[in-house]
This record gives structure tokens, sequence and C-alpha cells, in this order.
């Protein structure tokens, strides 16, 4: 089956290629050979001659292909000198110029694939001058020998052909310069090359454009296996990158190519926004007609991508129409280091034996620019080739040459070493066959050595990829110079930084050293996004509140964290700002200085009542209630600048049980003053006793910590099952504020309640004995400032929480509270210890026994005499101011208009500066016309009794007699005290107490 598909495939190929090969004329330039005995023989496919645009064989010779041949030759006979190599096993070549014409190379490939008789490869070859015949002859003597590989073609077309027929002989092509990807289908199963494939080369071309921020680019290929594989090798990264657009993609054929050339000219003119353009093509004819076209159209200001196709075409380069206003920059293979063939060509002269062939004739000739025949006729020209010279044959893939015949000889040397004893190679068996190109096929595929190019092996397509290298260039116009092709940067490898380019190196149009710009619109900076408006252009669309776009050319913005908001530019996402108050804004720091005040006065009061403990203000003031009352202000003030500070679980916690253990002891403590004054001055006749509770102080602060015991155990209970946690309240795109939440169940919230009641209570059991007590001698006026406290606590906590329902912001509301917080306590702070500070410290004469004592008593008689007088039928004056006598004494002149109906009584004068004097200057005609005026009748008068003491002693004396009931009563008068509206008790007992116990 094998042989009968290979026979109808060499008929059918046979006259097809014969048929092809007269019609083309191919008798302008015959199949001359070169050639080599040997035992085994390598044959070298290459353009020596270029393609016309007729696809005939140009007359000159291309110098590289002459070079690349030449390195064939040199590569055989290193492989004949090595001893390791092939030992005993002589290398034979024969080489043929295909002239770069795909069917040229077929007839050639089809020739060796059916074994042709020299005398038929004679006739097929057209050898007909003598010249030919020498060639003949050579093919003669070569042609018994048996055909291991190929090496070429130079091009892709030629390859493909090539790659076909061989595979039909099981004949290996190995190419060193054929870089289509078509080539790595699975189709052509005895193809490989040393050559990286042009999937290789797209990428390095689009790191090229990607590194200059090229977005907007043409593609122009040629229309064969080299153009439109390369193009779609070049798609696909563009469509996997998404970082360049392709406006668009045209195909120049290979003949008949004017009128195409012409339209995509003219349509690259009106797209004034490509200023970068991809040649994907290697037909040098076209190029030069495609570059005229540009001059004649006047297409200027572009850059040129080359491929390795024409990157080192120097007679395209070196005519290219705009180089002075266009830029050309380009991809080649990487020039790997062959000292050895450059020493071993450049010791070659025209003379040496292997300069004795026509194509070697031809070199000369044209190098030294002299006459074809006879040889003699260039005279003493050129005759060796130096070091410019070979610069400028020596082509990319000479080493690629070389590497491909060190593949074949290593799979030769294989296939000899396996038939002659045992050896080892991975994956291969000792061959079968006895074709010698079936063997060297199996073990070519399994070959692995070191190159010039680097390890050298050959994966499941053919291709070798373990060393992929590329040089960037430039070609550049130096004036007065010849232009020059400049290396400008490498390719190499797979690592993120394998595209190495020197900048400062490059020209670019007109000679300017700025990279151009090549895009349809610009750039979308951070902030917007790219819509599409047509293919490759798009409008700029600004992100969408609340999204980003944090790069250029962004085709979709990204939505913030709900704690993230954008930048003013919508370029990237920034946390939310922190709204809480904070100890460098400026209410916080507001704050901050009143609380410092405030403590500060706090310790400045303590100090003071510490230094003035002996007098009377501070003994009056209960020293230790008023020393824990400074302490709780001091905490208080302290406590309202936890939330100026960033909440932490800690401050929610002390904050949640201080501050409203610090408002209840200060509640509890003007409880208990109102209280107490309450008690010694008892409006509705309760008995003063000193042995009551009220006036001992280890009672009072077992009654200050009952008051207290049931917030203080509710709140630790509540603190143990439910304690605060820090909450984060987002407002979305505006601002995150942290503050301290409880979260409480039912129960928590009814022990809330319950704390806010019981403060509640104690609040208005205070503002009401305040107010009951608002009639208390001027002297003992605390009840009032305490009722003024009350009054600022009441009004200040309804107007917060009237505002704090209202108010959305956590942050103003934490403001509030603070405000709230630092207004109690110095409502706590001024309102009961200011008085005391006025007194202590600038009137300090108030502040000792005696003046404490007369004060006392003016306050008490003129509250009896108030009293008596108002229910008076007499008219009664105002009672007179305070003066004080020659002794320093306070003194209270009273004058008493006891007018009687016949008018004839002066008014009497009473000097009160203690009880005792009352007793000397009142006669026994003054009380009884003092009880007269309370409506008493002289005839209700008794003998004072039991049930009268404590109920309206008007005057005490020292001839009283208190008995066990309390009873007392004045010897000289014969009525009792107990009808006296409103009386005021004051006994010699309670005087002391009440001026050393209660304030001013």
């Amino acid at each position: 089956m094998r042989t009968s598909y290979k026979l109808t495939l060499k008929i059918s190929l046979f006259v097809a290629i014969i048929s092809g090969a007269f019609s083309k004329g191919w008798k302008e330039k015959p199949f001359y050979e070169d050639c080599k005995y040997g035992d085994v023989l390598l044959v070298g496919l290459f353009s020596l001659h270029r393609k016309t645009a007729d696809d005939e064989c140009a007359t000159s010779l291309n110098i590289q292909e002459f070079a690349n041949a030449q390195a064939m030759v040199y590569a055989i006979d290193q492989v004949n000198k090595s001893p390791y190599l092939l030992p005993n096993i002589t290398l034979g070549y024969r080489i043929f110029d295909t002239c770069g014409i795909p069917s040229r190379a077929n007839a050639m490939a089809f020739s060796l694939v059916t074994d042709n008789t020299p005398t038929e490869r004679g006739d097929v070859f057209n050898a007909t001058t003598p010249d030919e015949q020498v060639f003949s002859s050579c093919l003669v003597n070569v042609s018994t020998r048996p055909i291991a590989a190929v090496i070429g073609p130079s091009d892709s077309a030629s390859s493909v052909v090539v790659a076909s027929m061989l595979q039909a002989g099981n004949t290996a092509l190995i190419s060193p310069s054929a870089t289509s990807d078509e080539l790595s289908l699975p189709y052509y199963e005895t193809f490989f090359r040393t050559v990286p494939p042009d999937s290789q080369q797209a990428v390095v071309i689009s790191d090229v454009i990607n590194y200059f921020n090229w977005t907007y680019i043409w593609v122009i290929g040629s229309d064969s296996s080299y153009g439109r594989y390369g193009v779609r090798a070049l798609e696909h990264v563009a469509h996997e990158r998404n970082t360049f657009c392709i406006h668009s993609i045209d195909y120049i054929p290979s003949a008949n190519y004017e009128n195409k050339i012409q339209r995509i000219v003219t349509r690259l003119k009106k797209a004034t926004t490509v200023k970068v353009i991809l040649l994907w093509t290697g037909g040098i004819s076209t190029l030069h007609y495609f570059f005229q076209e540009c001059y004649k159209q006047k297409l200027f200001d572009r850059t040129w991508i080359a491929p390795d196709g024409w990157s080192e075409a120097t007679s395209v380069l070196t005519s290219l129409y705009s180089l002075e206003y266009s830029a050309v920059i380009g991809t080649t293979f990487r020039r790997f280091n062959a000292s050895g063939f450059e020493d071993d060509f450049v010791s070659i002269n025209a003379s040496s034996p292997r300069f004795q062939n026509e194509w070697s004739k031809e070199f000369w000739q044209q190098v030294n620019n002299c006459s074809q025949f006879p040889w003699k006729g260039c005279g003493d020209q050129l005759t060796r080739i130096n070091e410019d010279l070979f610069s400028i044959m020596h082509s990319t893939t000479s080493a690629y040459v070389i590497d491909a015949v060190q593949a074949a000889a290593h799979a030769i040397d294989a296939v000899y070493r396996c038939q002659q004893g045992p050896y080892n190679l991975s994956k291969t068996t000792c061959p079968l066959s006895n074709a010698l190109a079936d063997n060297v096929l199996r073990f070519l595929r399994n070959v692995q050595f070191q190159g010039l190019t680097g390890d050298i092996s050959f994966n499941e397509n053919g291709d070798s990829l373990r060393s992929v290298a590329y040089d960037i260039v430039n070609y550049q116009l130096v004036p007065g110079e010849t232009p020059i092709l400049k290396q400008v940067g490498t390719w190499g490898g797979f690592n993120e930084q394998r595209l190495q380019l020197q900048r400062e190196l490059l020209v670019w149009n007109n000679g300017s050293k700025v990279v151009p710009s090549s895009r349809c619109s610009e750039s979308c900076p951070p902030g917007t996004r790219q819509s599409a408006i047509m293919n490759c252009c798009w409008e700029c669309i600004p992100c969408r509140s609340g999204s980003v776009s944090t790069s250029y050319s962004s085709t979709n913005c990204t939505a913030c964290l709900a704690d993230e908001k954008p930048n003013q530019g919508n370029t990237a996402c920034e946390p939310l700002p922190l709204n809480n108050l904070s100890p460098d804004d400026p209410r916080g720091i507001g704050l901050l200085v009143a609380a410092a005040i405030g403590v500060i006065l706090t310790l400045l009061t303590f100090g003071v009542f510490v230094k003035y403990r002996t007098t009377p203000v501070v003994k009056s003031s209960n020293q230790e209630l008023s020393y824990v009352f400074l302490l709780n202000i001091f905490v208080a003030f302290l406590a309202a600048c936890f939330l100026i500070f960033k909440p932490t679980p800690f401050l929610c916690t002390a904050y949640m049980f201080v501050v409203p253990i610090c408002v209840n002891i200060s509640l509890s403590i003007l409880f208990l003053k109102t209280a107490r004054l309450l008690h010694v001055f008892d409006f509705q006749g309760a008995a003063s006793s000193k042995s009551c509770w009220i006036y001992n102080r280890k009672y009072q602060f077992i009654a200050l910590g009952s008051l207290n015991i049931l917030p203080v155990v509710f709140i630790i209970i509540l603190l143990f099952f439910e304690p605060p946690s820090v909450h984060v309240i987002i407002v979305p795109l505006h601002h995150k504020t942290i503050t301290c939440e409880h979260n409480e169940s039912i129960v928590g919230e009814i022990i809330h309640v319950t704390i806010y009641a019981y403060e509640l209570f104690l609040s208005l059991m205070v503002t009401c004995y305040a107010f009951r007590a608002r009639k208390l001698p001027s002297n003992f006026k605390e009840t009032k400032y305490i009722a003024f406290t009350m009054y600022i606590q009441l009004i200040t906590w309804g107007l917060v929480i009237a505002i704090f329902t209202s108010l959305k912001t956590e942050r103003t509301r934490t403001f509030l509270n603070c405000c709230a917080q630092l207004c109690s306590a110095f409502s706590f702070l001024l309102c009961n210890f200011a008085p005391k500070l006025f007194i202590i410290l600038l009137h300090p004469e108030k502040n000792t026994p005696e003046f404490v004592k007369a004060a006392l008593t003016r306050d008490t008689m003129a509250k009896m005499m108030s009293n008596t007088f108002h229910r008076s039928r007499r008219t009664v004056s105002e009672p007179p101011p305070l003066s004080l006598e020659s002794n320093g004494k306070p003194t209270l002149v009273k004058d008493v208009n006891l007018n009687e109906s016949n008018g004839k009584r002066a008014p009497r004068r009473f000097t009160w500066d203690s009880p005792t004097t009352i007793r000397d200057q009142m006669t026994h005609r003054d009380v009884v016309e003092l009880h007269m005026r309370n409506g008493i009748s002289p005839t209700h008068v008794n003998r004072a009794s039991s049930e009268s003491c404590g109920k309206g002693i008007l005057v005490e004396s020292g001839d009283c007699n208190t008995g066990n009931d309390g009873e007392c009563a004045f010897h000289n008068t014969a009525m009792t005290m107990n009808k006296l509206e409103n009386p005021v008790t004051l006994r010699n007992e309670d005087y002391k107490s009440v001026v050393e116990d209660t304030s001013l």
C-alpha cells in the first residue's frame, strides 16, 4: 500500500514538474551543481540567485546565500576531520541553486526522490555546454552514493513543496532559514529546522511594538506560506495580549502585484493615524516596487518593521526611497560567533580548489566588476576574501547552516554506530530499514548536541526551540556615509527581561531621536475607560461613581470595596476617611482644651480645700463628701475625652462604665447634701436631733454607696454578658465612622432603661429638695446652687436628647455627647464650689466662726420677725440692713413699730448680735405683743407643756428650763410658743452643728 502510494505520487509529480519546468524557460539558468564525493551525501538547496518578478533566476549572484553554501561545505569538512563523528566514513555533498523559485526547488527534490540515473538527470538539467558537461560528469561520479538528508531550502515557500516531495521518499529536510509556521504542522513529518519558527518571531515583534507603546499598526504580508502564517501568528499574539490593534491586513501576490500595491499605498496615505507598518514579506522585487510606489505617492513619515525576510536585504535598504524621512526597525536571527568558518572562508582565494566552479567565477566577477569570460580578464583585481567583504557576505543564517549539517551528521553517526554494535539511544532502536534516509530520519528526531546556536534538539514538530535568540536592528542613514544596519538590541529566552534595547542608539523619522507614536486614539488615562467606536479606535469615558481604572487604555472600570472610595481622579481606590473626632481635629482640640481646663480647675479646687480645710466654709461643706465629689468630677472630665480618640474595645468598655457611674455619684452626693440641710432646717417642724444618722459621716458614706450599688451592679452585669464592641458605620463613597456599639438583647435594653430611669429619679429628687430649701437662711445658699446645677443638668440632657435624635452623622452626635459631658461636669464643679472659692479666696473675713454665728443669728431672727409682723394688724417696716458696731461685730438694727391705738408708745430698737442679747433687750410686754400679732390671745396663755418642745421656741435663753421632753419656755411669760406660725427652732446644742456642717 505504501509502495503504490509513493509510486503514484512520484508519477504525478514528475509529470507536473517536467511540464512546468520547460514552460518556465529554465534554459536561461540551468541546474548547476557543486558536488564532492563521499560515502554518504548531503544535498544542499540554496537560493544562489534571487528570483525575478517573472519567476526567473536573476543574473546577479546572491552573495549571502553563496556564503551559506560555503558554510555547508565548511561544516562537512569539519565532520570529515572529526575523530568522533563518522569515523572511517566520508561525507560528500551536492549543492543546487533553487533561485528562490518553489517550482524549481520542487523539480530538484523530485529528481532526488525518484533516484534518476545520470543520463536522465543530465537531460533534465539541460547540460549542453562544455562547462555543464563537467558538472554532469560530477553527477555521474556522485550519484551512486546514498543521500542521507537535504539541507535547505532558504525560503519557506520552497521548503513547503520540497518537504512535501521528500516526504514521499522518507528523506529528512533540515532547513536553516525557513521560518513559516506552516512547516510545523503534522503534515510535514520529515521537516526539521535549526532556526526558530515565525511564531517566535511574532512574539519578538509584539514585544517591540509593546516596548514603544504602538497600539495601532498596519500589517502587509506576502501571499505565501511565509507571509500568511507569519501574519496569522502575529494576530494570535495580538489577540492574547490585547495591547495593540491591527488596523488592516493586506496580502501582496507573488505575481501581478502592481495594482494591488498601488491600492494599498493609497489607503495607507489616508490612514494618517497609522504610523507603524509591518511588512511580512521576503520578495525582494516586490519590496522594490512597493517602496517605489510609496515614493511616487509621497507616503513619508512612516516607521517600517522588517522581519527576518528582508531585514538584512541590503539591496532593498540601500535603495529605500525615503530613508531620510522614514525609519526601519527589524528583527534578525542572532549573529552567533562562527569564527572557525570566518577564518576558513577568508583564507580562500580565487585559485583555491573550492572556488573552481561556476558560482565561484560569478562571485569573483561580481565583486571585481569584471567580464564573465575569460576568467583571466579580471586582471589584478581582488582575489582573496578579506574581512570587509566577509562582513557583507556573512548572514545570520550561516551558523544555523552549520548546525543543520551537524544535526544530520549526528543522526548518520548514530545509524552507523547502531549497525556496528550495541548503541544506546533513548526511544530509538536499531534501524530495520535498508534505506539510509529512513534510518537517518528516525534517529534525527532524538538528536541532541551543543551547536553554534545553542542546544540543538527537535520537538515533535521538527522545531528547535531550546535556544531562541534574535537581534534587533535599526537601519540608519549617516550623513556623508553609506547607510548602515546597526544592532540596537537583543531578544533571547523566555524571561521577563528578554527584550533589551539601547534606546539611545535608535534613529527614527528624519533622523529624530523621538520615538514615533502610532495610535488611532490617544490612550485613555487612568480614571477613564475606553469605549470602542470603530476598529481599534475608542473614546474615553470617565469611570462612574465608585469605580476606578488604574492604568492607561483600560477597557473597564473596577468598583472599589465597601470601605474604599475613588480618589479625585478615579485612578485608585483609597480607604474611606475616618469621620471620628480626633485630637488633631479642630473640634477635638476644643474639647480637649475644655476638658484640660476642667481638670485644672478641679485640681485647684481640691488644693484650696486641702489648704483651708480648718476654715468654717470648708468644714461646713462636709469635707469627705466634697473630696469624693471633686474626684468624681475629675474622672468625669477625663471620661468626656474618651470619645475624642479612636474607639477601641477598652475605651468603649471604660466609657460605658465610667460615665453613668460618675453621673450617679454626683447626683447621690447632691441628694445627701440637700436632704441634710432640710433636716437641719425642717420647715415642717420635724424634730432636729443630734443623734440623727444624717449627721454621722460614716453613715453618709454608707448611704452614698447604697445609692450607687444598683447602677454599678447592673452595669457590671451588662458588661460581662454583653460587652460593647467596635462597630464601623460606612457611608458609601463618603466616610466611615468607628463607634462603640452595644449589641444588646431585650434584657440589656431593660437594664439600660432602668439605669437611666434611676438617674432621672435622683435628679428629680435633688431638684425637688433644692426647690424646697430655697427659703433657708441667706447664709445657707448651697441648696440654691444645687438647684441651679440640676436645672442645668436637666436642660442640657433634655436638649441633647432632642437634638441627638435628629442628627444623622455619628461625628456630630459624638461631639454633642462630649459637649454634654463637659457641660455636666462644669455645672457640678462651678455651681457647687465656685461660691465657696469666692469667699475663701476673695472674702476671707467672711470665713470666720464669729461672722458665721452672727450671720446665722441674724437670718434666724429676721425670719422670725418677718413672719410675725406679716400677720400683725400693725405695720412693720422692712428689716434693716446689716451694720457693724464699734466692736466690729455684725449688728442687726431693727425698728419695731409697736403703735398702739393711742399712738403714745415710741418705736423700740433691738440690737441683735447674739441670742442672749434678745433676752436682755426684750421685756415681757414685747413678747406679749409679738404673740398678739400672731393671733394668740392672752387668755390662752398657759404654762408650757411637753408637746410644745421643738415647735416654736422663738428665742433661746439661759433661763429656759428644758425638761426630758424638750420643753422650753420663758419664766416671765404666761403663754406658750407653740402657736407661732412657722417659728424657727434654734437651740444651744444645735447652734454649733449648724455653723460647722451647713454651708453659707
